[in-house]
């Protein structure tokens, strides 16, 4: 969030890190980064002040190359997941969102599979192994976790609220699934 955007750094040698680059608006990306994904040769960003997420081919890393914005539904995407050929989205103002992204491309945009309003303060998600569990938590006072089935992503299922008080905890709000 201070204005560097992405530094891509080498670690192959933990004790040596070597920058390779940086990512910013000048090459299409965010200037102020809030959350990135990384899956395969793709880079994603959020700068959790727009709806838009940053997508990169990062095949060679020290020469990243600009793919495509994507649109969001929600005007502050907060955090951002991408796990094989999806892309899970979590927006502050409650919209969650999942993108088929198996066809990533300049020319290709990513088709929106489903999206629920999963409550303000949408702060993150993860998903389980298998991708039928989606794990959502909103962060705000007495924020909770919420727990959808998304074996259809058109047809999300809330499966449980888990609050603080339901499992008798003194805590104030989930972060990070």
């Amino acid at each position: 969030n201070t204005g560097g955007g992405v530094h891509v750094v080498n670690l192959a040698d933990p004790t040596n890190p070597t920058l390779l680059t940086q990512i910013d608006s000048s090459d299409g990306g965010h200037n102020r980064i809030h959350n990135i994904s990384v899956f395969g040769d793709f880079l994603y960003e959020a700068d959790a002040s727009s709806n838009v997420v940053k997508v990169f081919d990062i095949s060679t890393p020290s020469v990243p190359t600009f793919v495509r914005n994507i649109l969001t539904l929600d005007s502050r995407i907060h955090d951002i997941t991408a796990l094989g050929d999806r892309l899970y989205t979590s927006g502050f103002n409650g919209k969650t969102e999942i993108y088929d992204v198996s066809g990533m491309s300049p020319t290709q945009a990513p088709t929106l599979r489903g999206s629920k309003n999963t409550g303000s303060a949408s702060h993150s998600n993860w998903v389980s192994a298998d991708g039928s569990l989606l794990v959502s938590a909103r962060e705000t006072n007495n924020g909770d976790l919420r727990l959808y089935d998304i074996s259809n992503p058109s047809n999300w299922i809330l499966r449980s609220t888990i609050t603080r008080s339901s499992v008798g905890i003194n805590a104030s709000s989930p972060h990070n699934p």
